[in-house]
Formats: C-alpha cells, sequence, structure tokens
C-alpha cells in the first residue's frame, strides 16, 4: 500500500468531518436542529469510520503486518 493512499484517506477524513459541520450549520439554519443532524450524521459518520480505517492501516503499516511504499 503507499503512504499516498493513507494521507489521502486522512485528507477526505477531514473533510468530511469539517463538511457534516457545515452541512448542521446551514442546514440548521433553513431546517430546524433535528433535520440538520439527520442530514449532517451520514457526513461525520463517514469520516468517523475513514479516520478509524486510517489509523489502523497506520498501526498495521508501524507494526509491519503491512508493507508501505513510498513514491
Amino acid at each position: 500500500m503507499h503512504e499516498q493512499t493513507i494521507l489521502k484517506l486522512a485528507a477526505l477524513a477531514g473533510l468530511l468531518a469539517v463538511g457534516s459541520f457545515l452541512v448542521l450549520g446551514t442546514t440548521r439554519l433553513v431546517l430546524g436542529f433535528e433535520t440538520a443532524q439527520t442530514v449532517a450524521a451520514p457526513l461525520f459518520a463517514g469520516g468517523f469510520v475513514l479516520a478509524a480505517l486510517v489509523f489502523v492501516l497506520s498501526v498495521l503499516g508501524k507494526v509491519g503486518a503491512i508493507e508501505l511504499e513510498n513514491e
């Protein structure tokens, strides 16, 4: 696995987390708090799952269970 792939996944996780807060804030102005939470929750959950995946891949790379390629 390439290190660049892990970095891209980490960046995507961060973008999803920030995007969920932006969606929550803007949707809350128009639709209400409960609806805004419902709309923003999948983005936040996706960011959380990606962050957990990046953590697991990083630990596996550090202990040598998977080989990380530098390119």
